[in-house]
């Protein structure tokens, strides 16, 4: 265990260096809901919710799958190989790092919001569990585009085609609720904007009307959306994933 909580340090010090994270997983998020507040958020609207699901974009479609494309190409997974720690506690510790910085970022926007400017989650335990799913189903597709990927070219492609409409469309920086109800209900459809959803309506007291699939987002049906996507994910990831 000794061994597995120093290859955490390690991979959290390397990511703390290159400080891309940092910027795009804390920096980014905290200084939107930030300007968000100073512009006048209404709580209402429940953006801080939406902007404290950045971080997940940002670890879990960008970090995750570039860092572990990043360690194939130059051989560090087929060196954990022939060490004695299987290449598996790597991907465990990289999965953690991640995470870490996606769960210090919610953190950070949440008291922003809170001390800052008079938010509140009126359900914080559904806002966890909603958070948490949607972390475990992004990191899920980070995954498989870490592997299918056959270079690490093509998974910075794939990053990018992901990330940024994701971050422009699901609700996380733009609300949805400024495009048009048809447009609305595509958008909510995905998978992302249905994770968002969820994070915003546990931060309601009630649930907005207009907001695309919000009447949806009262069932189990967007957990178990949530869940099977990030599911298939990790089902396809393992079965394709390459070391080297």
């Amino acid at each position: 265990m000794n061994w597995f909580l120093t290859l955490c340090k390690v991979e959290l010090r390397l990511a703390l260096r290159s400080f891309d994270m940092v910027i795009f997983a804390i920096i980014f998020p905290v200084g939107l809901m930030l300007l968000l507040g100073l512009i006048g958020l209404k709580a209402e609207q429940a953006d801080f919710a939406g902007v404290a699901a950045m971080a997940i974009i940002a670890t879990g479609l960008m970090g995750l799958p570039l860092t572990l494309c990043d360690y194939r190409h130059r051989k560090v997974l087929r060196s954990f190989q022939a060490s004695p720690a299987h290449p598996a506690a790597l991907l465990a510790a990289q999965t953690l790092t991640q995470a870490s910085f996606a769960a210090v970022a919610a953190i950070l926007v949440l008291l922003v919001a809170g001390l800052g400017f008079g938010q509140t989650v009126h359900r914080p335990l559904e806002f966890l569990g909603a958070w948490l799913v949607l972390l475990a189903s992004t990191f899920g597709i980070g995954y498989l585009v870490a592997a299918l990927a056959p270079i690490a070219k093509a998974a910075g492609l794939a990053c990018s085609i992901l990330y940024f409409p994701v971050l422009l469309l699901s609700g996380a920086t733009i609300p949805t609720g400024v495009f048009p109800p048809v447009v609305q209900d595509i958008l909510g459809a995905l998978p992302f904007s249905q994770g968002i959803l969820l994070l915003k309506q546990a931060a309601l007291d009630a649930i907005p009307a207009g907001h695309g699939l919000a009447a949806s987002a009262v069932s189990v049906l967007p957990w178990l959306y949530l869940a099977g996507l990030g599911l298939a994910g990790y089902a396809i990831a393992v079965r394709n994933f390459r070391w080297s």
